[in-house]
């Protein structure tokens, strides 16, 4: 009896009817090349993505000739990601290295998904050599790339590098762009010195200033190396002490010296001080003192934080050889109004944002009902 029922369940179910449509599938495939030489490259790993939610759907090793192929894909749009040992993780359609953003493959009827060219873009490089005054290597020089971009002319860290024994150095897989290459340290003999005073080398662009206007701006190509030497000349450097009168600090305060580079805050030297409060000549307030070993000369922006990290003191400094006291006056913070008015249909946003020019910094301010907002406590610069 239940044999039967089995026929019989089976003889009942439904069979695709002959001329019924199946749902159509598709296929993405290509074949990834290095951008500037076309030349294949196999063993590269492919992932496939939804394009909407950005998850991964499948993944595959390109051939011995850099071909790779999804099959049995629905109409939809989808996205591609390589992974190479050399040339890294880079998104289909990048136009430039480390974008973010990249194109759609979208598959469907009429459309050509197999016939891609994944283009993975080799990144530039920057190397030279570090030569002291005498034109000897400089060794153990550590240097920093930068490159410009955007309307605001700002600067972003793209790479880290230290001169070796040879004072040769090398940045890779840089983006292409325009940069500025900056180098400090010290003499390989500074650990011998007993002078009070230590020779030090001053923050210096590529190829041998100290003065930013006179800096090579280098142009960096995809796969392309460029030759940058860099000249150090040693100053002597100053035990700095920075007085700010009328303002009380401690230990809890946050005071450092970033080196700038034209209206930008870049670390290329830092030096973080030790605060301590005296009272004032008068005897009514108290004045700060911070201290900082061997501060090479140069230009920075000194800031000094209270409470919860709040900037209190922003301002510029010239720190100069042989002047090893430099006297700093507090201007009190400011109070910055102002009203949003958002032409058109939408709904104003909550907050607005004070940007500290040349830094990360900003300042939050919230939105009232009418469009008014206030900033307080803003430290003048």
């Amino acid at each position: 009896m239940s044999r039967n029922m089995v026929w019989l369940c089976l003889a009942l179910a439904p069979l695709p009817m002959v001329g019924q449509d199946l749902p159509q599938t598709y296929s993405i495939a290509g074949t990834v090349v290095q951008s500037v030489t076309r030349a294949p490259l196999p063993r590269t790993r492919i992932h496939l993505y939804d394009y909407q939610h950005q998850k991964v759907l499948d993944s595959t090793l390109t051939s011995s000739s850099g071909e790779f192929r999804f099959s049995g894909l629905t109409k939809a749009k989808y996205s591609l990601r390589a992974e190479h040992d050399v040339y890294g993780s880079q998104i289909f359609g990048n136009k430039i290295l480390r974008a973010v953003y990249g194109s759609a493959v979208a598959v469907g009827p009429g459309l050509d998904s197999e016939n891609l060219v994944f283009e993975l873009i080799p990144g530039g490089v920057i190397k030279g050599i570090v030569r002291d005054s005498d034109s000897d290597p400089a060794p153990r020089i550590r240097l920093l790339a930068y490159r410009l971009t955007g309307p605001l002319k700002t600067a972003e860290a793209a790479g880290f590098a230290e001169s070796n024994d040879l004072g040769a150095y090398r940045f890779h897989g840089l983006p292409q762009g325009r940069y500025i290459v900056s180098a400090t340290g010290s003499p390989w003999n500074a650990d011998l010195q007993v002078s009070e005073s230590l020779a030090t080398y001053p923050t210096t662009y590529q190829p041998g200033t100290t003065n930013l206007e006179q800096a090579r701006l280098i142009d960096v190509a995809p796969g392309i190396e460029a030759q940058a030497d860099i000249t150090m000349t040693p100053v002597r450097a100053v035990n700095l002490t920075i007085r700010v009168s009328k303002f009380d600090c401690s230990d809890r305060n946050m005071a450092f010296l970033t080196s700038q580079v034209g209206n930008l805050d870049i670390p290329a030297t830092a030096y973080r001080l030790s605060a301590r409060s005296r009272p004032a000549k008068d005897g009514s307030e108290q004045d700060c003192s911070l201290y900082a070993g061997s501060v090479t000369p140069g230009k920075y922006v000194l800031n000094v934080t209270s409470g919860l990290a709040q900037l209190a003191i922003r301002t510029t400094i010239e720190v100069e050889e042989g002047r090893e006291v430099i006297e700093v006056p507090l201007t009190p913070p400011a109070t910055v109004t102002g009203r949003l008015t958002v032409t058109g249909a939408g709904i104003n946003p909550p907050m607005v944002y004070l940007r500290v020019e040349g830094s990360p910094r900003t300042f939050p301010a919230r939105v009232q009902a009418d469009g008014t907002f206030r900033f307080e406590g803003v430290p003048a610069y």
